[in-house]
């Protein structure tokens, strides 16, 4: 079984889809593969060499594999591949940002700006050049998607957001997830009602921790002196900036 992906590029007559089956399965799990496509070959035969032998791991193992290659030592045709485990957390990071639906959405929308017709585009590809140049295409939006975040309106880094908030927090999504996880209407209506109580429980102190720690802001900056930005606020003494609205006419034009 051979493949670009960990072995180097050998042109037989056999079919060139033979390690077609082991990376869908591969990908349906979302393994990572160690060989290197440069290493020493994995079988040594009297009828040549190859490199059918393949090593593969987890994303959360991926990370503590290293210095993996092919060792001559054994008795059997199949070389062994050695690998260095190890029992301390890595410092090297994996992927594990998870896109909400608003950020799903929004990289479809970029995908189809970018490609408004996907499947005539992959079907005209005639290479392997123009095939990795449209995989790096892609790759590099998704990478823009999961790097590209918003901190506007994000409750945990807020002064007031403290560890009984995130407590309130995280009892109101589990007590969320037993009340959707429920099929029987009766304990469902009283997981529910469970469930809408410490919803409003965690809304209250919400609104009263930010209205004290508001307050206290206020408290003080007018203390050095009343006539600061709350008094200001107050009296409506901050001006707005001019916003100029566009208009479009009939033939479609924004003026």
């Amino acid at each position: 079984m051979g493949y670009e992906l960990w072995g180097p590029v050998i042109f037989d007559l056999r079919a060139q889809d033979q390690g077609g089956p082991f990376v869908d399965f591969v990908l349906k799990h979302n393994l990572d593969f160690h060989n290197n496509p440069t290493s020493e070959p994995t079988f040594e035969g009297p009828r040549g060499n190859s490199w059918i032998d393949v090593t593969v791991s987890t994303c959360n193992l991926s990370t503590k594999i290293q210095d993996c290659k092919v060792c001559k030592y054994s008795s059997s045709d199949h070389n062994f591949i050695c690998f260095k485990l190890l029992l301390t957390r890595s410092t090297v990071t994996g992927l594990k940002k998870i896109l909400h639906k608003r950020q799903l959405r929004k990289l479809a929308a970029t995908i189809y700006r970018t490609y408004p017709s996907l499947e005539n585009h992959i079907n005209q590809l005639q290479n392997c050049v123009q095939v990795e140049e449209f995989i790096d295409s892609i790759t590099k939006l998704i990478q823009q998607a999961c790097t590209t975040s918003t901190t506007n309106g994000n409750q945990a880094n807020a002064p007031w957001y403290d560890s009984e908030l995130d407590i309130q927090r995280k009892r109101t999504r589990a007590l969320r997830a037993r009340f959707q996880r429920c099929k029987n209407s009766l304990e469902r209506a009283k997981r529910r009602e469970i469930y809408k109580k410490e919803e409003a429980m965690y809304k209250w102190l919400l609104k009263s921790k930010a209205r004290a720690s508001f307050e206290e802001l206020c408290a003080r900056i007018t203390k050095n002196n009343p006539f600061e930005l709350p008094y200001k606020l107050a009296a409506n003494k901050i001006k707005k900036q001019l916003m100029l609205h566009s208009v479009k006419t009939s033939n479609g034009a924004k003026t």
